[in-house]
């Protein structure tokens, strides 16, 4: 592969990115108080972890109502810089945004694109969120970096297996960062198995059953250790306890709604979003905000939220269709604008750069559609994976209670289809106008 026989064009983006991302961190980072409701939670199971205490909140009773994977990162830098060093950790997550931009980077340059490789880091980089997310004390910029990683060692093994096989090694890697993305976000449980499936029926040719063995292997031995863990503690297999139970609950309430009023919950959503304000009835009957002081009060023993746990599922059961129908909602609501509050991100800032955004986006696809004739099988590959990670994002995603910020990590690939667009689009029309230079050359003649 081409990115592989330089070294010096490897290496030379790496600081410009890394200077690049402590800027962005500046402008969009730096200029807003960080969070602390969810951030608490994870520093406390960071700090106990750094302290030798094992996974707790509390530092007496295991617990996993959050994710190992981010717990773990952050008791590292703890470890090395300091207890609740919330400026070392923002250093690093900043070096991480840098390191996923290199990697896109690193696949352009891989199938011969290296100024829209560059161009593409950096848009990634400057996309405000990115550097507002380095900032904070919270599992984005982590999965994220595990998204690009796992999308960019899938793209490297296809492409070293068609040019003659690749090391073992890099399925047991791989298999290890989907596990440990879930172990960061549970959201990509599932995906492990989409992805043999995909593999079998279209690229079995390529990908030896053994490499998707191993994959299997390393992703099990992690994620069934931790499992066995939480059994250990909890009776339970579950990776997490989170707020399953609580999300179940909200659209449990929801699929009771009719259609017309499912509609009437998702246009008072966005309105709330709009003027930040809960005045709409709608919503404290339907959404999860409005719902949860009730939801709460009345969930107090473990066997009062197992009885309304069923009674959710029989719920669900009962009103199938209404329940899907909320899933169109859902994808709605994670694919609308998120609000970041800073000096710099105003709503129609933040509207402007998501227009601007999905405009990009819906270039890309009509350019890749319109001129597919011209398209490299290895960007042909690119639209094919990136498909994947993003329509199963999606779908997994609207089974649940979503909000923008879930989206946010999948953002680099809305830039990427675009990016993909521009070359595809750039390569149609230059053989279209040789086409055009030949039938004048040979009329003239």
């Amino acid at each position: 592969m081409q990115f592989i026989q330089n070294n010096k064009d490897i290496l030379s983006p790496i600081g410009f990115f890394v200077l690049l991302s402590l800027v962005a961190s500046l402008l969009f980072g730096f200029t807003h108080t960080p969070t602390w409701q969810d951030a608490s939670q994870y520093s406390a199971y960071a700090t106990h972890l750094s302290s030798g205490q094992g996974y707790s909140l509390d530092g007496v009773s295991f617990s996993n109502l959050r994710e190992p994977g981010y717990p773990l990162f952050l008791a590292l830098v703890y470890g090395v810089f300091g207890n609740e060093n919330i400026f070392m950790v923002t250093i690093v997550q900043a070096f991480l945004l840098s390191l996923i931009a290199w990697m896109f980077f690193l696949i352009m340059k891989g199938i011969g694109h290296f100024r829209p490789g560059l161009i593409l880091g950096a848009m990634i980089i400057l996309f405000p969120s990115y550097g507002y997310y380095t900032h904070e004390v919270g599992s984005e910029i982590l999965f994220m970096f595990c998204v690009a990683l796992l999308f960019s060692l899938s793209f490297l093994v296809l492409k070293k297996e068609k040019e003659g096989g690749v090391d073992p090694g890099w399925y047991l890697l791989l298999g290890g960062v989907i596990g440990y993305g879930t172990l960061v976000r549970v959201q990509l449980l599932f995906l492990l198995p989409i992805m043999g499936l995909i593999v079998l029926l279209f690229f079995r040719r390529y990908v030896p059953w053994k490499g998707v063995v191993l994959t299997f292997v390393s992703f099990g031995i992690l994620i069934g250790s931790w499992s066995l863990v939480c059994f250990k503690y909890t009776g339970s297999f579950a990776l997490t306890t989170g707020r399953q139970e609580l999300i179940l609950h909200a659209r449990a309430v929801r699929a009771e709604l009719s259609y017309k009023e499912l509609g009437q919950y998702f246009v008072a959503w966005i309105h709330k979003r709009v003027s930040l304000e809960y005045i709409d009835p709608m919503l404290q009957r339907a959404d999860l905000v409005g719902i949860i002081s009730a939801y709460t009060a009345s969930a107090t023993t473990p066997e009062v939220i197992a009885q309304i746990k069923q009674q959710d599922l029989r719920i669900i059961a009962s009103r199938p269709m209404h329940y899907l129908a909320g899933n169109f909602i859902e994808v709605g609501k994670l694919y609308y604008i998120e609000y970041l509050y800073t000096p710099y991100l105003s709503k129609f800032v933040r509207a402007g750069m998501y227009t601007l955004l999905y405009l990009w986006t819906i270039f890309g696809i009509w350019a890749l559609y319109a001129f597919r004739k011209h398209m490299k099988k290895e960007i042909l590959e690119l639209c094919v994976l990136v498909t994947i990670l993003v329509s199963y994002n999606a779908f997994i995603l609207s089974f649940f209670d979503t909000i923008p910020r879930y989206n946010t990590p999948s953002i680099v690939f809305f830039l990427m289809i675009g990016m993909l667009g521009v070359l595809v689009y750039k390569a149609g029309k230059a053989t279209l106008r040789e086409g055009s230079s030949f039938v004048m050359m040979s009329t003239s003649r």
